[in-house]
This record gives structure tokens, sequence and C-alpha cells, in this order.
């Protein structure tokens, strides 16, 4: 199976620190950057940097002066960089996660699509107050992301995502079990029917046996699969087109063990109608 159809579901990864804020999709092996066109890049970014070389305060576009703030300052300051001696308020790293998080819920919208952050403390708990978003994955990862590679920030995540993604696969094969065991056309385990049903957006849950392969060809005029025991020349893994046809329509594509898919069958699905 392609690697990129290996996942149980899309998910988003908001790495944030004071320093840098950088959004990631999940859904595969690994983490794939965003580029967002309102996403603030850091507190330098919004807010032009901290206190000056000298250590004078830095002027607000309002007029205001943001002075330097001490570590027994009421307003518990932030770093903004580990390595310097610039710390922001707690008053402006509210509005810098602020902005973060309605970028995040204009990008995210209605789509259910589960948001994980990676934050420091401190931030995690000012973005869990701001952020509107419903499907706000807890608990947090509390480490700051700077020093975190893709792939490490990938492996926070999955791990935090195991428990929803395990229970959204007990779930979707409960649905399937049932649509299959109750007739009617609401699910099927034909490869024919699926790969057919998957290419005309049909498809809302499909469950592929890990590991398995179905050799064999559409026919986009005939509009039909053909299938083959062994593999033909000719021929692609009807898996992968039904499951990259499964997720462009917004469907949802679950990996499962063989002990786990309906006997004998190497797919089975889900059909909107």
């Amino acid at each position: 199976m392609l690697p990129a159809l290996a996942a149980d579901s899309r998910f988003v990864v908001a790495a944030i620190s004071l320093k840098e804020a950088t959004i990631y999709e999940g859904g595969g092996g690994e983490l794939r950057p965003v580029a967002l066109a309102d996403l603030p890049r850091g507190m330098e970014n919004l807010f032009g940097g901290g206190p000056d070389a000298r250590g004078e305060g830095q002027t607000r576009s309002d007029g205001t002066v943001r002075k330097p703030v001490t570590a027994n300052a009421a307003d518990a300051p932030a770093n903004a960089d580990a390595g310097s001696q610039k710390q922001v308020s707690n008053d402006e790293a509210i509005q810098y996660l602020k902005q973060i998080a309605a970028c995040l819920d204009q990008y995210l919208g209605g789509s259910g699509v589960p948001l994980v952050v990676v934050a420091d403390e401190r931030l995690a708990g000012h973005f869990r107050r701001v952020c509107r978003y419903p499907v706000l994955v807890e608990p947090m990862i509390t480490v700051p992301p700077d020093s975190l590679d893709p792939a490490t920030l990938h492996s926070h995540a999955r791990e935090v995502l195991r428990p929803r993604f395990d229970q959204a696969r007990r779930d979707a094969l409960d649905r399937v079990r049932q649509g299959v065991g109750g007739g009617g056309g609401t699910a099927s385990t034909h490869p024919a029917e699926i790969v057919a049903a998957a290419l005309q957006g049909r498809v809302e849950t499909l469950l592929l046996r890990q590991g398995g392969a179905c050799w064999g060809r559409w026919l986009p005029k005939e509009q039909t699969a053909i299938l083959h025991h062994a593999r033909h020349p000719g021929d692609e893994d009807l898996l992968d087109l039904a499951a990259a046809h499964t997720m462009v329509t917004g469907g949802r594509v679950f990996e499962l063990d063989v002990s786990d898919m309906p006997p004998g069958q190497v797919m089975a699905a889900l059909l909107r109608f």
C-alpha cells in the first residue's frame, strides 16, 4: 500500500513556541508543513522584536512602549527565545496565540480533523483557553517544539492520537459488520463493487487488510474493475486505487489486521448510498 494511504485518518499538528509557529498535516508516515498566509511566524514577526540591544523598551504600533519585564513581574512573562534576554508579557503571548488559533480555525473549519498542539506548558495553557476549535486533542504535548524534528513531532502526535484512532477503527469495523450482516446495500466486501463505488465517491469508510493486495485493472469506459488472482502485466493494486479515491472524496481509510477483517476479505466498505 502507498505510504501516504497507510494512516487511519488525517490530523493536524501545531508546533508553537514564541520563536516560531509551524503547522503540519499528518495522515501518512510523515508530517508535511502547511503554508498558511495569515499565520504569524513568531513573536518577532508579530511585534517586530523584543527589547533592543541597549535593553530599552520597544515601541508598539499603538505608540505605547513594551519595556523589558523581569522574572518576578506580576504578569509572569515568558521568554521569546531561551537563548536571549527577550521577554514578552502574558498579554502579548495571548494576542499571538489568538492569531494562531483564528488562523487554524479558518483553515480547519468544520472538518472535524483532530488538532494536536505541541508547546511548552505556559503556551499550551494559554492556547487551550483561546482556542475555539472543537476537536483539540488532549492531552496536549507540553514540550518546547523548537528542538524537535518533524519525525519526532510525528511520533509524539501519533502517541496521543492512538486511543482516538483505535476507537475509530473499532467503530468503523462494527458499522461495516452491521452493514454487511443487515443487507440493504449499505456495505460491501466485494472488491469490484468497492472499487467502482470509491471512484464514484460513494465510499464513506474503507477497511483494508494490512499487507494485502488486490491486483487488477479499472476500465473507465465500462466503469468496472477486472480482478486477477495474481499480478498480470499492466495491473495495479486496486487497494491503493480504492484508498486514494476514498480519501479524495472525504472518506476514511483504515488498515486492519487480518484477524479483524471480515473472514477471507482484503477490503470492506461502508457506502454512502
